[in-house]
């Protein structure tokens, strides 16, 4: 019995060694400079995405999106072509005067 214990130590610390590499490349490559960069990148992107929507509709203005199943997949799914695509797909058909 004591030496299944001892076994289950060691493959317990050998994957959590493991495992602590894994991590430590991962942070590694959270920080460095070319991830970083592609990050300021992304969030500007999405700013820039945000400040055009709210101009285009204020926050208390229903929107209509009317598609296929299909359509609203990929509007959630891929969110950088997508969404300046669903902001022009049916949006003012139904708003009123």
């Amino acid at each position: 019995m004591v030496i299944v214990g001892a076994g289950v130590v060691i493959v317990a610390i050998a994957a959590l060694g493991v495992q602590a590499v894994r991590g430590n490349r991962t942070v590694s490559v959270q920080r460095d400079a070319h991830t970083i960069h592609d990050a300021a990148l992304d969030d500007a992107f999405y700013n820039c995405i945000d400040v055009q929507a709210h101009s285009l509709v204020s926050p208390d203005e229903p929107v209509l999106l009317v598609a296929n199943l299909g359509d609203l997949v990929t509007l959630l799914a891929d969110g950088n072509g997508a969404f300046a695509k669903a902001v022009g797909l049916e949006m003012g058909d139904d708003r009123r005067p």
